[in-house]
């Protein structure tokens, strides 16, 4: 509901991401973010977005990558997937969404 995603978003700007828990906060909220921009048209999940390296190695995607694939892979790396990412990965991830909303298209 739109409370809980005021929430997550005041949660995210209110820590430093220093440490794990904060930093899971940024990517959810940039995460949330994205997939708020495609239901309603702002971004297509056709379009490609360049990666740098550490989004490239952490996801197994090439750059430029689609948005569909950036998707999925982010999907298999959260944790009900089975994977436990650190601090820094989150990081990784947090930073590759707040660049893709921060692009015109």
């Amino acid at each position: 509901d739109t409370t809980g995603m005021v929430s997550l978003i005041n949660a995210s700007s209110g820590c430093s991401g220093s440490t794990r828990s904060c930093a899971k906060l940024k990517f959810a909220a940039q995460y949330m973010v994205t997939n708020l921009n495609v239901s309603s048209g702002r971004k297509n999940i056709g379009n490609f977005y360049n990666l740098n390296s550490s989004q490239q190695t952490y996801l197994g995607l090439g750059s430029p990558a689609q948005l569909s694939a950036i998707f999925t892979k982010t999907e298999g790396k959260l944790p009900d997937n089975g994977t436990t990412p650190t601090r820094t990965q989150f990081l990784v991830m947090q930073s590759m969404f707040d660049s893709i909303n921060n692009i015109s298209f």
